[in-house]
């Protein structure tokens, strides 16, 4: 027997909210359904269904937010370390302004002794 709309429907869903800073949140969402087309199923069944599908949901949004907290730790990770990077660039230049500036005042003053 064929039928063309299912007797039973099971969906299940699971969000989270995300602070993600600055007074910005992100939803995560994930909705399974499973339709039962065969009416043979028992409740015991139908309930052990609904549990997996709510795992599933549970799993899936778990683990895109640790996913999206490990690229969002890569992206600060990497911003610091390219500021530390123009931070040391910066003052390897003032070290070189520096060292310029210390020849020059050195031949200012061994000039104004007479020496070379």
């Amino acid at each position: 027997m064929k039928y063309t709309e299912s007797k039973i429907k099971v969906t299940r869903s699971f969000s989270r909210k995300l602070n993600i800073g600055n007074f910005e949140n992100i939803d995560l969402t994930a909705e399974y359904t499973e339709s039962l087309f065969d009416d043979e199923y028992t409740e015991a069944q139908i309930e052990s269904l609904s549990k997996t599908l709510y795992e599933k949901a549970k799993r899936d949004v778990e683990n895109a937010a640790v996913e999206f907290k490990n690229e969002r730790v890569k992206k600060q990770n990497k911003l610091i370390d390219e500021t530390n990077e123009a931070e040391m660039d910066i003052g390897l230049e003032l070290e070189k302004e520096d060292e310029e500036d210390r020849s020059k005042k050195l031949e200012k003053a061994n000039k104004n002794l007479g020496l070379k």
